[in-house]
């Protein structure tokens, strides 16, 4: 798929993403259940204790309304970590937040 085909498919922000070595489906699935927080969008999708990213971001805590322990650590969507700046520390933040697999 070309950059142009990728920025039209799953915005600028999430096709860098996935150029950076972040797994398609994960950054995909971040953006079922994005909302808007103090500026920046987080997602809850994918948070569980049974998810990669549950289990990187740590401090899961069981939610009244889910069956499995989520983290309270709020993810950001894929193309809300694209703005860190060096490529180590971008394959870092995708790493913690469960888009690397």
């Amino acid at each position: 798929m070309t950059a142009n085909e990728q920025n039209s498919r799953f915005s600028a922000g999430n096709a860098a993403a996935i150029q950076a070595g972040a797994d398609q489906s994960q950054v995909v699935n971040g953006r079922r259940a994005a909302i808007p927080v103090a500026g920046r969008w987080i997602t809850t999708q994918g948070t569980s204790s049974r998810s990669i990213a549950g289990t990187r971001m740590g401090q899961l805590r069981v939610q009244p309304d889910h069956c499995y322990r989520m983290s309270q650590v709020p993810r950001p969507t894929a193309r809300q970590v694209i703005t860190d700046t060096t490529r180590p520390e971008l394959i870092a933040a995708l790493r913690r937040y469960g888009y690397v697999l």
